[in-house]
Formats: C-alpha cells, structure tokens, sequence
C-alpha cells in the first residue's frame, strides 16, 4: 500500500501593495491594533478583519481568509520588531560598526514601506542614544570641571597655609 502525501506548495508572499493597504487600514481602524472588543459593537473586530481581507484579497497577490490574514499580517510585524531589535543590540554592540551579516544593505523596493517603517523606529532608537550620549558628555565635563576646582582649591589651600606660616614667623620675631 503506497501513501500519497501531496506536495507542499509554497505560499504566496504578501504583495508590497497590500501590505500598504494593511498600514493605512490599521490607521483607519486603530481598533484593530487594539484587538479589544467594544461593549456596544461586540463582532466589530471579526468585521474589520473580514472586510479588510476582503481588500487584500481584492488586490494583487496572495488570497487568504480573514484568519489566514490575520495570523500573516501579525508574523510579519513580529519579523518587523525582530529585526528593529537586531539592529538596535548590533548598532550598540559596535558603536554604529558595519552592517550585520545576513541583513540586506540593499533594500529591494517590495521592502520598501516596510523599510521605511523599520528606519523610522530605528531613527527614534538612534535619537534617543544620541540625547543619552550628549548627557552622558555634559556629566563627564562637570566631573571634569569639578575635578579642576578641586585641584584648584588643593592650591589655595597650599598657598594659604604656607602664607600663615610665613605670617606665624613674622608675628614671632615682631614680638622679640
């Protein structure tokens, strides 16, 4: 008896195009990126996800079910995170160094909203590094400052207390 085990075909990717659509719908419907239900529309969230997949599946590329969508859509912002979080711990690691190996220093245009996306976050993390380095500078130079001051002080101390020496002695011989 011979098993017939189909073949796995490989899936169709998501089209640029209706990741886009994706986006903008997201925009439209925050609600959806919620994923709470509301009191008075309780199948509001299931109507959202059937009518945007009725969009995807209206544009070109892959048809799926609202489910199938929904699973897709949220592997793909979790890569999108993955990746943001990779870049950042790299750029840290090394100071800003060369790029990664395996990260595509070309971005192919199908890439490209999730691109920008993905620089955006990254421009707020390399923002946000760059405000704490400039602290960080601003600290050292008080320390440094201060230090100085120290020293500063140190010598005037030094030069009061040989000055009351000298006074000391003078007073002394006066008295003679």
């Amino acid at each position: 008896m011979i098993l017939y085990i189909p073949k796995r075909t490989k899936t169709e990717r998501t089209t640029q195009e209706q990741l886009q659509h994706y986006i903008m719908f997201c925009k439209q419907h925050p609600e959806l990126q919620r994923g709470k239900l509301t009191p008075t529309n309780p199948q509001g969230l299931q109507i959202l996800w059937l009518e945007l997949a009725d969009n995807l599946n209206a544009l070109r590329g892959p048809t799926r079910s609202s489910a199938k969508w929904k699973e897709s859509l949220m592997h793909w912002k979790h890569q999108l995170r993955s990746r943001a979080r990779k870049l950042k711990t790299h750029a840290q690691a090394t100071g800003g160094g060369p790029p990664i190996s395996g990260m595509p220093s070309y971005i192919p245009p199908e890439k490209l909203t999730a691109a920008k996306m993905l620089r955006t976050v990254l421009k707020k993390m390399e923002d946000r590094e760059k405000r704490e380095e400039e602290a960080i500078a601003l600290q050292r130079q008080i320390v440094e400052q201060n230090e100085q001051m120290t020293g500063v002080l140190t010598q005037m101390t030094q030069a009061l207390t040989s000055l009351s020496e000298v006074m000391a002695k003078l007073s002394q011989k006066l008295d003679k």
